[in-house]
């Protein structure tokens, strides 16, 4: 699943792998109870890592990159078993 909003500036997708840079030891943006991954070669690129479920979001343009994810975390919180 693939979503874009905010003039193509913001793009979610669903169902994407664990991100292969992250580590055991990285540590996560705790947002709403959500972990999300900041790749950081790629500053605009974030994945919330409540396993099983992965989902990526690109943040461009001039939206604030938290607040976007605060409003992402809850749904996927309700949705994975290991958020929240």
């Amino acid at each position: 699943y693939v979503a874009v909003w905010g003039g193509a500036d913001i793009a979610l997708r669903c169902g994407v792998p664990r991100p292969a840079r992250m580590q055991p030891t990285d540590q996560l943006q705790e947002i709403g109870g959500v972990g999300w991954f900041a790749d950081p070669d790629k500053p605009t690129l974030f994945t919330s890592v409540a396993a099983p479920l992965y989902v990526e979001v690109t943040i461009a343009g001039t939206h604030s990159a938290p607040s976007v994810l605060s409003d992402l975390s809850a749904p996927i919180a309700k949705v994975s078993p290991q958020a929240g």
